[in-house]
């Protein structure tokens, strides 16, 4: 036998396999190869965008996160207990207090909001015949502000709605869907009564109001100057063969001269999540169906049908990113037009949440790697 074959990656007569460094070098092409692949392909990526900076356990599954507007703090919502979680983010995350709900009053689904000085928290969130209740509390000394009763939202709990402070912190809007069933069925007559509505603080006066019915509306997300809101809702329609349908509609509403311009059918079903760009000129509506849309006339700009619940969207503010959270298939990192996936977070989302500066990105759900268990992870943008 040569020299040469007794370097062979395995023997005539069965023995042990060996390297040579011609393999070497085929190994280190091959792997080059699959680098770069990695580096253009959608769906891979070698670099991350966002780094996990911290992780902390939690009790409950939550509903709802929101951090203060300067990323120390994350309080979690938790209905299942009928409280509030407040979390220090430091180097060593600890619950430094917990803020009751009330008894019967579960959380809100996402329905936790600082305002923009960070000195309040409001919670929405109603007892079990649907009262909408907003909680309010001091977020320096974490004392309750008291509670503001809002007018029944009929049939429908506020876990069907959403609240948001002004860009300035003067005002505090909110949906429901605004319907309301007059008599007994079957003669019950429907009516509209106005879904978003604008009180002014700090003693709570509705300013003013608008109806977006015959849609029902859901969620909705304030514009970064301030000038408009985007809405969700879905609405009741009869096909000509009398088969009835849910079609999704997004609206958008002029916060300054109080009117809604716009309003179109947008794809999908439980559209529930929405987000604007950073420069306000796109708003993209998640349900089972990612849509993108410009605002200035309604035109739908992309469409991504994904079969799975959606948890949560961002844009960050710096317009590199958008965000989507799913329930099965983790939280997604793309590029602003949802063309390349940047980064791919394996964990099974309840709740997610961007502080303001779009620097961290909070979630919670059950952790993969950790052997499912829940967990509430902060991730770290470049």
């Amino acid at each position: 036998m040569s020299a040469g074959e007794s370097m062979t990656r395995g023997s005539r007569r069965g023995g042990d396999p060996k390297i040579t460094y011609r393999d070497l070098l085929e190994f280190e092409r091959w792997v080059s190869v699959a680098l770069l692949l990695c580096l253009t392909l959608p769906g891979c990526s070698w670099d991350p965008v966002a780094k996990k900076k911290l992780e902390f356990e939690d009790q409950f599954t939550e509903w709802s996160l929101a951090f203060s507007p300067d990323g120390k703090t994350l309080v979690t919502d938790t209905p299942n207990a009928e409280e509030i979680h407040v979390w220090s983010l430091d180097s060593r995350p600890r619950m430094t207090h917990t803020l009751s709900n009330g008894a019967n009053q579960g959380g809100c689904k996402d329905g936790l909001r600082f305002s923009p000085d960070g000195k309040l928290l409001l919670s929405a969130h109603g007892n079990v015949v649907g009262h909408p209740i907003i909680g309010i509390w001091n977020a320096d000394s974490w004392t309750t502000a008291g509670d503001v009763a809002l007018p029944d939202a009929g049939a429908f709990p506020l876990q069907f709605g959403q609240v948001a402070f002004s860009p300035d912190g003067g005002f505090v809007m909110r949906t429901e869907p605004g319907s309301r069933w007059d008599g007994s069925s079957p003669n019950a007559t429907q009516r509209f009564v106005d879904s978003f509505t604008v009180y002014a603080l700090p003693r709570w006066d509705k300013v003013w109001g608008i109806k977006t019915g015959p849609a029902l509306a859901s969620n909705f997300a304030i514009s970064h100057d301030g000038r408009h809101a985007a809405i969700l809702g879905d609405e009741r329609r009869v096909r000509q063969n009398g088969e009835p349908y849910i079609q999704s509609r997004l609206l958008i509403v002029d916060l300054k001269e109080r009117r809604m311009p716009l309003s179109f059918d947008i794809p999908g079903d439980y559209m529930n999540q929405v987000a604007w760009s950073a420069d306000d000129r796109r708003v993209a509506a998640l349900g089972n169906v990612l849509g993108i849309f410009d605002v200035d006339g309604g035109t739908e700009l992309a469409q991504f049908h994904v079969d799975d619940r959606p948890v949560a969207i961002f844009y960050t503010p710096d317009g590199r990113h958008l965000v989507v959270a799913w329930g099965k298939a983790g939280v997604e990192i793309w590029d602003p037009e949802h063309k390349h996936l940047q980064q791919r977070i394996r964990i099974e989302p309840s709740a997610a949440a961007l502080s303001p500066d779009g620097r961290l990105l909070a979630v919670a759900g059950n952790d993969f790697g950790r052997g499912n268990a829940f967990a509430v992870s902060v991730w770290e943008f470049k």
